[in-house]
């Protein structure tokens, strides 16, 4: 393999491992307010603070996947 192969497949690595880790990212983020919902998936009947983290979770979702009008938010895995 020549040296200009050899950088070009450096290049590419580098270029995946960046995808990978910004894909890594914005998983987190996305998936970060999900402690917010665990109140409602427990057997326990929620608190009233627990509401006001429902309420939290759907305002900055909404704000993160608003729409390009900004009349919607359009959800990661949700479909109309």
């Amino acid at each position: 393999m020549n040296r200009k192969s050899s950088i070009l497949f450096a290049l590419a690595g580098l270029a995946l491992a960046g995808t990978i880790a910004h894909s890594i990212n914005e998983q987190k983020r996305v998936r970060a307010n999900d402690v917010l919902l665990r109140p409602f998936q427990e057997n326990a009947p929620p608190k009233a603070a627990d509401y006001d983290g429902l309420a939290r979770y759907f305002m900055q979702g909404f704000e993160r996947f608003k729409t390009s009008q900004g009349s919607g938010a359009a959800y990661p895995g949700l479909r109309l």
